[in-house]
């Protein structure tokens, strides 16, 4: 027979002597990825090269450090779609992007307009700042221009830009109840410092507390996940998080809610299925994911179909597992991608919320902890002052030790002012 991967004639048999491969599996990946064609498209003769394993460039910058917003990419992109479905040239749309926007972003599209004036590619303009623009971006747009479908590739670039906008303002507004009581119950409690001491005991009461709360609270959601990975490495502190009993399960589908709907991005845009699995498990976040991808990307070459690929690799659960095999034999496997990116991103939310929730009530109780003791501690201190003046008053009287002052303290409880020295009886008459 003749082989279909190494086109060697070789025995027959069920696997080929010369490359290895499984005959039957590897018909049946590639009538799968036929199907797939059909429901992805493509331009005529022209054909998807994968782009590279392994990307050289720097990654993107972590919100909130990046020096353009998500909200100001969704709108260009947007922008960008509408103008070429309008039949504006992709040069004259960068100049008028690049004229109506500010800052690093609009320089940024000033050196995209000049370098696609020279005569590169777009994707090429792109991977020469790979701050502004991802390795996602670049292969997106990389796979738009070879099929032809530019525009659709922008749409979507907008969609994903806002989506993680909504996705970061949902994260805060859910985070946003316990900041709040956690910042007023340093600033209300030692309110009566400001009106008895003044603006310098109660800002020492006050701002030098929170300020050491958030120093603290910083080093907890900064600072100790830096020191897990440096102890650990980026695999095994990324193992550690998974199997953290709330936080593993949503990292777990935050990055399969990424992958997914990168990948299904990706198969949009005509991207190769090797590329857009490389890619995807890039912007995932997921340093496992990223590393296990080439398992199965091999497992591709070997003939098995994505369904059998993944199973090998245990990367995801049941559930992925048959949203992959019924899109492999509908043909429609960005549409299933896109469900499963839904389902995850709506159930890491409903996990967020309740995870808040739980985090909220915890700083209520630290609050309800901390208004009981600066209320101990405000009586103490009343006390400790009426003992001191009294004590004081008592040694300028002519008064005995402090030791006397608890019996004399004792007798006014009791009423007993006729045994009080004379003295006093006056000056407390």
């Amino acid at each position: 027979m003749i082989c279909p991967h190494c086109q060697q004639e070789v025995p027959d048999g069920p696997d080929c002597a010369a490359c290895g491969v499984v005959v039957e599996k590897f018909l049946a990946r590639h009538q799968a990825a036929a199907k797939l064609e059909v429901s992805v498209p493509k331009l005529a003769g022209v054909n998807s090269q994968p782009i590279p394993p392994e990307s050289t460039t720097k990654a993107e910058r972590p919100w909130p450090f990046r020096a353009v917003g998500d909200g100001v990419w969704a709108g260009l992109y947007a922008q960008a779609s509408r103008m070429l479905e309008s039949g504006i040239a992709l040069n004259e749309a960068l100049v008028l992007m690049a004229k109506h926007s500010r800052g690093r972003a609009a320089q940024a599209l000033a050196e995209l307009r000049n370098a696609v004036g020279r005569g590169a590619s777009l994707a090429q303009a792109m991977a020469a700042d790979p701050v502004m623009f991802p390795e996602h971006v670049q292969a997106l747009v990389q796979a738009g221009e070879r099929t032809g479908g530019l525009p659709a590739v922008f749409c979507v670039l907008a969609e994903m830009y806002n989506l993680r906008l909504q996705t970061r303002r949902r994260l805060i507004r859910s985070c946003l109840y316990p900041f709040v009581i956690f910042t007023l119950s340093f600033f209300l409690l030692p309110l009566s410092k400001l009106f008895v001491q003044g603006w310098g005991a109660y800002l020492r009461a006050s701002v030098l507390p929170y300020g050491v709360a958030l120093a603290a609270l910083a080093a907890a959601l900064w600072g100790l996940p830096w020191a897990v990975s440096s102890l650990l490495g980026p695999l095994g502190s990324r193992r550690f998080s998974a199997g953290l009993p709330v936080v593993g399960k949503l990292l777990i589908l935050r990055s399969k809610a990424r992958f997914c709907r990168h990948l299904a991005l990706a198969l949009r845009a005509g991207l190769d299925l090797h590329a857009g699995l490389r890619m995807s498990a890039r912007a995932s976040g997921d340093v496992s994911l990223i590393s296990a991808m080439e398992t199965v990307i091999g497992s591709l070459d070997g003939g098995d179909t994505l369904t059998d690929a993944f199973g090998r690799a245990q990367l995801f659960d049941e559930e992925f597992m048959l949203a992959v095999s019924s899109g492999e034999l509908s043909g429609r496997l960005d549409e299933a991608l896109d469900q499963q990116a839904q389902g995850s991103q709506e159930s890491f939310f409903h996990r967020l919320e309740i995870a808040v929730q739980l985090l909220a009530v915890m700083v209520l109780l630290a609050v309800y902890a901390y208004v009981a003791w600066s209320i101990m501690n405000e009586y103490q201190n009343i006390l400790g002052g009426s003992g001191a003046q009294l004590e004081q008053l008592m040694k300028e009287m002519g008064g005995t030790s402090g030791g006397e002052l608890d019996q004399l303290l004792k007798q006014l409880g009791g009423g007993s002012m006729g045994r009080l020295p004379p003295e006093l009886q006056e000056a407390l008459k």
